[in-house]
């Protein structure tokens, strides 16, 4: 369960932005079966700059804008609103209740808002492995990063709805398995540009996902 990940600048998002818009050209593949963004213009409106996000955070989202295979950077808050929950958000959607395409909480998103989140790490927390807190001085299960060994961004699935969205997650490949059970939906350029465009079954394995796994001091 990714509840935390390392942003990117937004110059950074918009680069990432218009790489994936390219290859959505290369390949041909049109984006208006998507809700357009504009749709949820009212909703994207909060500055951001932070170096990390949590659940409930305003973050940078790469979404279609209903042109094309235009996309757009688009301010949303992480998590949708889940009032039977005990948080009050769901911010995880598991790609296997998306491929059963019964109807749920992500069925209409899924189909209609699929999305980008470009970071440039992500977080999960080992099952048992202990560190020192810094903050409160006691012992707590260590956090690990995840990202690539260039250095470059990842890209992570996602949906959204009315102005937030929720991470796609799928079963861990091998370095995050040793650490957590799940993981985010890791995706490259052309792959970011295929779950756009729907055709995302065959995504949903990333055991060979290349990741570096650096433990939190």
């Amino acid at each position: 369960m990714c509840h935390r990940f390392a942003t990117l600048k937004r110059a950074d998002i918009m680069k990432a932005a218009e790489s994936i818009a390219a290859e959505l050209a290369l390949e041909g593949i049109d984006l208006s079966m998507l809700d357009a963004l504009e749709t949820y213009r009212q909703h994207l409106s909060r500055p951001i700059d932070a170096a990390e996000a949590y659940p409930s955070s305003t973050v940078a989202v790469i979404a279609a804008t209903g042109r094309g295979s235009q996309l757009a950077v688009a301010d949303m808050v992480w998590g949708f609103d889940a009032p039977w929950a005990s948080s009050g958000t769901v911010y995880n959607a598991r790609i296997e209740s998306i491929l059963e395409g019964q109807d749920g909480m992500w069925a209409d998103a899924a189909v209609r808002r699929r999305c980008i989140v470009a970071v440039r790490a992500f977080f999960e927390t080992h099952r048992s492995e202990t560190a020192l807190d810094k903050t409160t001085g006691k012992s707590a299960k260590r956090q690990y990063a995840f990202e690539r060994a260039d250095g470059e961004p990842l890209f992570l699935a996602a949906v959204h709805e009315k102005g937030r969205f929720a991470l796609v997650t799928t079963k861990p490949c091998a370095c995050v398995a040793d650490v957590h059970n799940r993981m985010p939906l890791v995706l490259n350029t052309q792959e970011a540009a295929q779950w756009l465009g729907g055709r995302y079954a065959d995504l949903a394995d990333r055991s060979k996902v290349p990741l570096y796994a650096k433990p939190e001091d």
